[in-house]
């Protein structure tokens, strides 16, 4: 992904993208030693991706739940970066999308220590 920001070949970015959702959605099970011997490694990604996944599905939900947030999410978005992908440059003209994700995040944090 080092590369992403500076390629403005839209195709590119969301293959990028696609890529990295499938070993985030894959990576237990990639890299879990067959025998188990090492169960720290198993605990690390499953804890890692447990966490992604979750933040992942509580966006998706938020946003079938709350249309209205996504609706204004996208036009703060399609307004500051148009057709490239946000960067951390972008954060102070991102307020309500960068608070969206906040309070994702702290959902699932909140979620997984209730656990």
């Amino acid at each position: 992904m080092a590369d992403i920001d500076e390629s403005r070949d839209i195709n590119h970015q969301r293959e990028v993208i696609k890529d990295t959702a499938g070993i985030v959605y894959a990576g237990i099970y990639l890299f879990t030693p067959p025998n188990h011997s090492s169960l720290e490694l198993m605990n690390a990604i499953t804890a890692g991706s447990d966490t992604t996944v979750s933040a992942i599905h509580t966006f998706f939900l938020a946003m079938i739940c709350f249309p209205e947030v996504q609706m204004k999410a996208q036009a703060e978005l399609d307004r500051v970066v148009g057709g490239r992908l946000p960067d951390l440059d972008d954060m102070e003209d991102l307020p309500y999308l960068f608070a969206l994700v906040r309070e994702i995040l702290r959902s699932v944090a909140l979620s997984l220590s209730e656990k």
